[in-house]
């Protein structure tokens, strides 16, 4: 289990939508929508406003600088975060609007810049530590790492938002105009938060295999009277999370099988998302009668039969995907606990959704059901792990290999599909193929089981089950649903104040709906809301009753009376504009938000509305569209297929020239109707519709609701253009972004030959100006655009598209003479120069390298994207870049070339200080000191006030560890600046204070600690409240082992209040550094006496009662995301008050009890899902087993509480399975087996002997290491050594048994040999283990292994890490012996002084510990 566990319902979308949900209520701005500026323009504009005269715009400068390094971080870990998701905006986008709203709304204050730089400094100073993904592309960075970025990016948003609210209510601070934004506790809360994930995110990186070597907790010691003791539980304590992860094997084989089945647990966020949506949207009670449905119960009941199919059918809007939900939450809630038989049940289901799924295809479904397996499934797991399915595109291959391992197991699998008839059709047949071959093989299946579940409509189903034989039992929801229809009424009545109170008149009335209701409209959910829709809008019984008389009609007529009435009732302009937005609805590329909706409206009116778009939607199209969180979605699906397949679009398309038709008069109506009677037989004069007509006519109607197919494309193809080109407004910029990465799509889709000449001349201009006016590009080819290289600079696609609409001679007929010869050059063959996007590319070299404008390494790459692109068209021998290139791909040769090609677009003759520094800033950035160097030197000599590049200088120098130079480079510019020779000393405060920070961390990698000591002592002077510095000072006093001056300082921030929170100092570093292992590790080791002891204590109790102060003031104030900011706070100080009573129990009981009951009260808060929080409590629970265990040993008269709070724990239902997760198992057993007591250690590991010896049943032994280590550890732990070491030593070098014969060529020489297993030494010294070859395991502690020089250090006090404890008893694991094996034999196992086959030795460890196969324990 890693570090940060994962928990699987996390959905990225889900979590993104709560961020801008969050960002909207804090800031009133929708995140969604664009800003009016990007960041360089909003920097830029103020910079001309504020500082033109003013010290060379430094300030700006250093924001510049930093935002820009900030923003490269954003763009790095955005990438990695959207990676396999389907997100409707990119994380980094989002972050890039943060940005650009917060720099906006600072425009107005005179020293803005100085406060963004401090902000951003500190948010990219710990985004730093996430450099090392510049270095990996993003598909090759572990989920689980990429839930925690996400969780990163998110909290950065949160830091805008609370930096605007600070901008925008700090009246004694806008009096200023001067701004420290750290020091609003919000701000500065959610700094420390994005500070924990960075760093818990490194423990992950670390665990999955970023770092090379595990490193070892230092121990919290004890001291009494100056004498330093250290108790065995605190290790134990302090190495078991760290050790955990480094050895998490499941973790790791998980994210082997992710990566290899193409990260199905990305979709499956997705897939749980919608679930989990459907389980809240459900009507209490719904799918109940499934439980007493004998076509269902047989099917569920696993025991019935080896194999079975189950289908369910219905047409839209009959209730099918909640069913599906209930089917899966019932089948979860029933297999939930482990079965009598100890046999693996697993639950799996995916939904085929058109809407949310892009992918439709059976073979990503399949994987999603594998990946969902094996998270459950440990020997499921361990088949799946050496599956190769790459280039597999036949469903039966496919399946084959996913579960054909499986049919030899006493495993069960229910593989739930939802949605089929949206399935790949081909994919669907040779499924069926598939499921007709299972029913005829399953006979063969002697312990496996396996269920299917089919749900959809019917024509689909009926096509399924005629293709099987009718052999498959079908439930029809129509027919079966009408508990659920009831519960559905019921609930909408409830709701409606018509039908409130409990009069005889109103409860008939409400008898009436429902019985009516239930019995005519034949399960059709969708009719029945539209039907309750109309029945809410009435006032008089006779009215409802009216509407029940037609409740037997079809879903269609009840559409097209809903939207006639809505003809009937709507004016002209509210039909206009609903047809509008029922347009850009049914034919956008991804959901819209209502602020996009409503900018869609203003493009139409040319004037905003003053009534919101969420009142009308509500108040007047409630029965056509409805609202998600921010999003605008049609009410069903049978509406956008009545709107697709209405026969003509009649009135639906706005005239233009409406205002010259006039009235149309009763008598004039009667004249042309005599006239067509006269030429027209009545059958054909009702066919055309001539009636309705002139009804119409008379009220004045000109148009009607509907959307106009053919035209639909090249509206939004219209619209998108004039957002690009438009001057920026906040009208329009909400349609920003789409219209960004959705232009060339609808261009695609909107075909110029079948459009119309004066349509086409008119987008002409617009399509043109996009890519050749410089003003038009920097609107949409933004800092934060870095989506658009994908789209237009790697990709020819949308390219080409665009160039098929500029042949056109009506869409260039309206452009100028010099843009009509530009465009005849794009298709002309003689200038290969000549491209679509050669303005584009000359925009983004200057606002590359003449302004330093945006992400480096995304302008970089997307210059050199361009270049390669015209090169390979010259040369096709010249390979073209078509994706972004990281620091090792990329040479300092090829960005200097792309430096000159830049200079020669914009025409400079040689390069000045900005564009050197610029170039530097693009070298460092890819990693390439060398030429960083030179050309931060170069740019120094061009211009005096040239402190920026010095610093960037001496950066690079301690890029490349060289402090010694860094420090004196640096140092110079800072006493230049200081003295007046550069800058000015006083609007240069917070970058001086910067330097001295960069200057400490560097002083201390030199070596200099004393340097950094005054450092970190005068910045701390200076600013009292910056907890940072806090908390660097201590650790180094820490370091240095000066705990008077440690104590000191500790004891002295509780004399001074924090301003912003209220509290004094002390308590808000403690909630600053909660997550800090190293803030506590401090204080622990500043603990000398009972004095010292009860001051901390003290200070602990008073920030926990804080904490739980603020968790509820933000609980009542609905603040959910500071509410869980201050639990986990709690959580943590209650956790390190837990360690510090138990490092502090020597002379003293009692303390142990109330570590106890710290962790108890973790582990008895409310569940929640949050991943950080359900971590704290699962370690809470291990660190309750370790002392629990020790205590029952240590105090036998008591012992009976402490085995009760040990198998409390030990019962605890874990994640994923894994070895980890058995600790307090292994030690509830390590305790009875102390005491001699054989049954009862058998009844407590019993579970976990039988599953690793499930891990050893199946036909590939290349894995089997895995299912021995788990042997190993357990019968360790239960005393049975010499069962252990014949585990121990069938984890071999991977060729043991092969070179079996030939001992020669087995040479034990270190690194000659290589097995599966993956130990180090727990001693620090850097040797590891790939097999079992002499190293010695603790019998207590979990998984702890030494060599033997390690071992010796470690008992006689002299290792340097606190890890384990000298009085451990070790288990000997020997060296490995290939004679020795040879003379043993391939096959056999070595069990004490015996020598018997490994089958055997198995077979005895079954009947030893009264383990039953399935299949005997069926006949028993």
């Amino acid at each position: 289990m890693s570090a940060v566990e994962i928990k699987d319902d996390y959905n990225i979308q889900e979590a993104w939508d709560k961020a801008c949900g969050a960002f909207a209520q804090i800031t009133k701005v929708d995140l969604t929508t664009s800003p009016k500026l990007t960041v360089d323009e909003i920097l830029d504009q103020i910079r001309i406003k504020q500082d033109a005269d003013d010290e060379k715009n430094n300030k700006f400068k250093a924001a510049k600088d930093v935002i820009g390094k900030t923003l490269k971080f954003i763009t790095v870990l955005g990438g990695i975060a959207a990676q396999g998701a389907s997100m409707v905006f990119a994380p980094s986008s989002l972050c890039f609007n943060a940005i650009s709203y917060l720099i906006d709304t600072g425009a107005k204050y005179k020293r803005i810049f100085s406060s963004l730089a401090e902000l951003f400094r500190r948010i990219s100073d710990v985004l730093e530590r996430c450099k090392i993904y510049m270095r990996l592309p993003g598909d090759a960075v572990d989920i689980s790492l990429r839930k925690i970025i996400n969780e990163e990016l998110m909290c950065f948003v949160d830091i805008c938002a609370l930096s605007i609210k600070v901008l925008k209510g700090n009246k004694i601070l806008t009096a200023l105009k001067v701004f420290a934004f750290d020091s609003d506790e919000g701000v500065r809360g959610q700094l420390d938060r994005l500070a924990l994930l960075v760093e818990r995110e490194s423990q992950m990186r670390a665990t999955l295999g970023f770092e090379s070597q595990k490193t070892s907790e230092r121990a919290i010691v004890e001291t009494r009277d100056g004498t330093k003791k250290v108790t065995a539980s605190v290790d134990k304590l302090l190495t078991f999370e760290r050790k955990r992860d480094a050895d998490n094997m499941a973790q790791r084989l998980l994210s082997n099988i992710d990566a290899n089945l193409g990260t199905p647990s990305e979709t499956y966020k997705t897939i749980q998302a919608i679930y989990k949506r459907r389980l809240n949207d459900q009507v209490q009670g719904s799918g109940q009668w499934l439980q007493h449905d004998p076509l269902y119960t047989a099917w569920a009941d696993a025991r019935r039969s080896r194999f079975s199919i189950l289908g369910v059918t219905g047409d839209e809007g009959y209730g099918k995907s909640f069913v599906f939900a209930a089917i899966v939450k019932h089948l979860q809630e029933v297999y939930s606990e482990a079965t009598e038989d100890m046999t693996c049940t697993s639950i799996s289901y995916y939904m085929f959704d058109q809407q949310e799924m892009k992918d439709l295809s059976l073979i990503k479904a399949l994987e999603v059901l594998a990946w969902q397996i094996a998270k459950a499934d440990m020997v499921y797991r361990k088949e799946l792990g050496s599956v190769n399915t790459a280039g597999i595109n036949q469903i039966g291959s496919l399946c084959k290999q996913l579960f054909g391992k499986s049919y030899k197991t006493d495993s069960t699998f229910f593989l739930l599909l939802d949605g089929v008839d949206q399935m790949d059709k081909q994919h669907l047949k040779e499924f069926v193929q598939l499921l007709e071959e299972w029913q005829s093989t399953a006979s063969t299946w002697h312990q496996f089981t396996l269920r299917v579940l089919l749900i959809g409509r019917t024509e689909t189903m009926d096509k399924i089950k005629a293709q099987t034989g009718d052999e498959i039992p079908v439930i029809d929801v129509a027919s079966a649903n009408r508990d659920d229809m009831i519960n559905f009424i019921n609930d909408r009545m409830n709701k409606m104040d018509i039908l409130g109170g409990s009069s005889d008149p109103v409860v008939a009335l409400r008898s009436d709906i429902l019985e009516t209701l239930t019995n005519k409209t034949k399960g059709d959910f969708v009719n029945v809301g539209l039907l309750l829709d109309e029945i809410s809008g009435k006032k008089r019984p006779s009215e409802i009753r009216d509407i029940l008389t037609r409740s037997g009609e079809s879903r269609s007529d009840t559409i097209a009376r809903k939207m006639e009435m809505l003809n009937e009732t709507l004016n002209d302009e509210d039909i206009s504009d609903l047809n509008h937005l029922l347009t850009w609805v049914v034919f956008a590329e991804w959901p819209l938000t209502l602020e996009e909706l409503e900018a869609a409206l203003f493009l139409k009116s040319r004037e905003p509305s003053l009534r919101p778009l969420a009142e009308n939607i509500r108040d007047r199209y409630s029965s056509l569209l409805c609202i998600r969180g921010t999003y605008v979605y049609l009410v069903s699906d049978s509406i956008e297929d009545f709107l697709r397949t209405k026969p003509d679009s009649e009135g639906t398309r706005d005239d233009q020239n409406l205002d010259t038709i006039g009235e149309v008069s009763e008598a004039e109506v009667r004249i042309v109707r005599r006239f067509l009677e006269s030429v027209c037989d009545p059958k054909l004069f009702n066919k055309f519709g001539f009636d309705e007509f002139f009804k119409r006519k008379m009220k004045g109607k000109t148009v009607r609701i509907g959307v106009d197919i053919e035209t639909a494309h090249l509206m939004i193809v219209s619209a998108c253009l004039e957002v690009i080109c438009s001057k920026t407004s906040p009208s329009v910029n909400a349609l920003l972004r789409y219209a960004e990465n959705n232009l060339g799509e609808h261009l695609k889709q909107a075909d110029p030959s079948l459009t119309q000449p004066h349509q086409k001349m008119a987008l002409g201009p617009q399509l043109v100006k996009i890519f050749a006016d410089d003003e038009v590009i920097n609107r949409w080819w933004t800092a934060s655009s870095h989506q658009l290289p994908d789209l237009w600079i790697y990709d020819d696609k949308y390219a080409e598209v665009t160039l098929k609409w500029l042949q056109d001679s009506a869409v260039t007929k309206n452009i100028s003479e010099e843009e009509r010869k530009w465009v005849r050059s794009l298709s002309s063959k003689s200038e290969l120069d000549a491209d679509l996007l050669e303005h584009i590319a000359r925009v983004i070299a200057r606002n590359w390298l003449q302004d330093g404008q945006g992400n480096l390494y995304i302008m970089l790459n997307a210059v050199r994207g361009y270049i390669t692109k015209i090169e390979n068209r010259k040369d096709p021998k010249i390979e073209r870049l078509i994706t972004n290139s990281d620091a090792e791909q990329v040479q300092a040769s090829q960005i200097l070339d792309a430096a000159t090609w830049a200079q020669a677009q914009i025409g400079l003759d040689t390069l000045g200080y900005e564009e050197n520094r610029n170039l530097a800033r693009t070298l460092r950035a890819f990693d390439k000191y060398d030429e960083a160097i030179e050309h931060f030197k170069l740019a120094s000599t061009l211009a005096h006030d040239n402190w920026l590049s010095q610093w960037g200088l001496a950066d690079c120098y301690a890029g490349r560890k060289e402090f010694t130079t860094a420090i004196e480079i640096l140092e110079a510019t800072k006493k230049g600046i200081e003295n007046g020779e550069i800058g000015n000393a006083e609007e240069l405060r917070d970058e001086l204070a910067e330097m001295k920070r960069d200057l400490a961390g560097w002083n201390k990698e030199a070596g200099r600690s004393e340097i950094t000591l005054a450092i970190y002592e005068k910045l701390l002077q200076e600013s009292p409240h910056d907890y940072n510095t806090a908390l660097a000072l201590m650790t180094l006093l820490h370091k240095q082992g000066n705990y008077q001056r440690l104590f000191e300082l500790f004891q002295s921030m509780a004399d001074s209040t924090d301003e912003d929170s209220g509290f004094d100092r002390q308590i808000q570093n403690f909630h600053t550094h909660h997550y800090q292992g190293d803030y506590h590790e401090a204080l622990f080791a500043s603990v000398r006496s009972d004095r010292e002891f009860n001051i901390v204590l003290k200070g602990y109790e008073a920030a926990i009662t804080a904490a739980k102060t603020r968790v509820a003031e933000e609980k009542k104030a609905r603040k959910p995301k500071e509410e869980w900011y201050a639990l986990t706070c709690q959580i943590d100080l209650m956790h390190y008050i837990a360690l510090l009573y138990c490092s502090n129990s020597a002379e003293n009981h009692d303390r142990v009890e109330l570590a106890i009951n710290q962790w108890l009260q973790i582990l008895h808060m409310n569940g929640t899902d949050d991943l950080f929080i359900a971590d704290r409590q699962t370690l809470a629970g291990s660190q309750l087993a370790i002392v629990c265990f020790e205590k029952a040993l240590q105090y036998p008269d008591t012992a009976a509480i402490y085995l009760e709070h040990l198998e409390n724990v030990a019962a605890l239902k874990r994640g994923e399975y894994d070895l980890h997760d058995t600790y307090p198992a292994r030690l509830l057993a390590r305790y009875h087996a102390l005491q001699g007591d054989e049954q009862k250690i058998k009844n407590v590991l019993r579970r976990h002997i039988k599953l690793n010896l499930d891990l050893l049943s199946d036909d590939d032994p290349l894995n089997d290491w895995q299912g021995y280590n788990g042997l190993a550890m357990h019968f360790m732990f239960a005393g049975h050594d010499a069962d252990a070491l014949a585990a121990w030593s069938l984890i071999t070098p991977n060729d043991a048994m092969g070179n079996a014969g030939n001992p020669a060529t087995s040479d034990t020489t270190e690194g000659k040999l290589e097995g599966p297993l993956r130990d180090l030494c727990d001693g620090g010294c850097g040797t590891y283990w790939t097999f079992a070859d002499n190293f010695y395991v603790c019998k207590y502690c979990e998984y702890i292994n030494f060599d033997q020089q390690c071992l010796d250090k470690m008992r006689n006090g002299t290792l340097g890490v606190k890890i384990c404890n000298p009085d451990h008893e070790m288990l000997h694991v020997p060296a490995y012996d290939s004679v020795e094996r040879q003379r043993i034999g391939a096959g056999n196992v070595k069990v004490g002084e015996e020598i018997l086959p490994v089958d055997e030795w198995l077979q005895r460890i079954r009947k030893e510990w009264g383990i039953k196969s399935a299949e005997e324990f069926r006949q028993g």
